[in-house]
C-alpha cells in the first residue's frame, strides 16, 4: 500500500502509479415496459460507495421525468426528504434549480423526446445511519438529428436511514430499462 492511501510517487521518476478500487457487480436488473423497477437488497455494509450504470430504450410519452428514491426495510421512501440541485443542459441552453425537499431524486429534466438514454448514479454510505449523498448524470439524444440533453443532480437525503435499494420510476407513462449496481469499498 502506498504510504499516502492511495497515490505512489516515486521520487524523480516523473510517473504516478494509482492504486484504484475494484467494483463488484451486486444487481443487473431489466424492467420492460413498467412504471416502476424496485432494485432490492444492493447496498451492504460490505462495499462503502455504489456506481450505478442504467440505460433507457423506451419512453412512453414525452416530457416524462425518471426519477429515483432509496428503499429501506418500510419501502421505498417517498416523503419529501430529497434535497438536490440540478444543472440541465441542451441545444436550447443551459439552467440549474435548486430542489429542495423533493419526493424523489431525478435523473432528467422533462424534455420533448422518446429517444434512448444513458445515466450513471454516484451513492455515498446508503447502507449505513447517515445522510446519504448522489449524483447522477443523465445524457440522451432530442428529437432532432443534432438535438441532446444532458442533466446533473448532486443532492443528498435529510433521513439518516439504512437503505438497501433503489426504485426507479417515471412521472407518467412507462419505460424499458436496465440498471447494474457495482459496490465498492474506500481504500
Amino acid at each position: 500500500m502506498p504510504a499516502n492511501g492511495l497515490y505512489d510517487f516515486p521520487k524523480g521518476s516523473g510517473t504516478t502509479n494509482a492504486t484504484v478500487p475494484s467494483m463488484s457487480l451486486l444487481a443487473d436488473v431489466r424492467g420492460d415496459r413498467v412504471s416502476a423497477m424496485n432494485v432490492y437488497n444492493c447496498f451492504t455494509p460490505s462495499f462503502d460507495n455504489y456506481r450505478i450504470y442504467g440505460t433507457l430504450s423506451l419512453w412512453s410519452s414525452l416530457g416524462q421525468i425518471l426519477v429515483f428514491r432509496f428503499i429501506d426495510r418500510a419501502g421505498a421512501l417517498s416523503s419529501a426528504v430529497y434535497d438536490g440541485v440540478i444543472t440541465y443542459a441542451s441545444t436550447s441552453g443551459v439552467f440549474g434549480v435548486n430542489q429542495p425537499g423533493q419526493t424523489y431524486a431525478r435523473l432528467n429534466y422533462p424534455y420533448p423526446s422518446t429517444n434512448a438514454a444513458q445515466f450513471i448514479i454516484d451513492i455515498v454510505n446508503p447502507a449505513v445511519e447517515a445522510r446519504t449523498t448522489y449524483r447522477s448524470l443523465m445524457f440522451s439524444r432530442g428529437t432532432g438529428g443534432s438535438e441532446w440533453n444532458s442533466e446533473f443532480e448532486y443532492g443528498a437525503t435529510r433521513v439518516t436511514n439504512k437503505f438497501n435499494g433503489l426504485q426507479f420510476l417515471t412521472t407518467g407513462g412507462i419505460m424499458t430499462t436496465r440498471v447494474s449496481v457495482y459496490g465498492y469499498r474506500n481504500l
